[in-house]
């Protein structure tokens, strides 16, 4: 019988970062998703040989010292696919229309 893991290593390091912390931050759901989103735009971007530091800079967990606030390997290769299987759910449903309908 197989269950799986238990706990992502995304998550786990987001509790690492908030065990000095008063109130959870990093491993709050909001905030990872936040992080795991910018993570697939850098690397939809990257994938196309293009950036944008304006748009969004920083979803390598090289970039910080003793963090990985980002999701990493294989696991953010799932999470892109997630992402990228939503996308395509709901397109054609007009729900990303009438967002941005109300945008611009």
């Amino acid at each position: 019988f197989k269950t799986g893991e238990l706990m992502s290593m995304f998550k786990l390091e987001a509790m690492k970062l908030d065990v000095k912390r008063s109130k959870d931050y990093w491993s709050t759901t909001l905030e990872m998703a936040a992080r795991a989103f910018q993570g697939y735009v850098e690397d939809g971007l990257a994938g196309k040989k293009q950036r944008n530091d304006y748009l969004s800079y920083g979803a390598q967990n090289e970039l910080y010292d003793d963090a990985n606030p980002y999701p990493d390997g294989d696991e953010r290769k799932r999470i892109n696919q997630a992402f990228d299987e939503l996308f395509k759910a709901m397109k054609g449903t007009g729900v990303l229309d009438s967002v941005f309908g109300l945008m611009f």
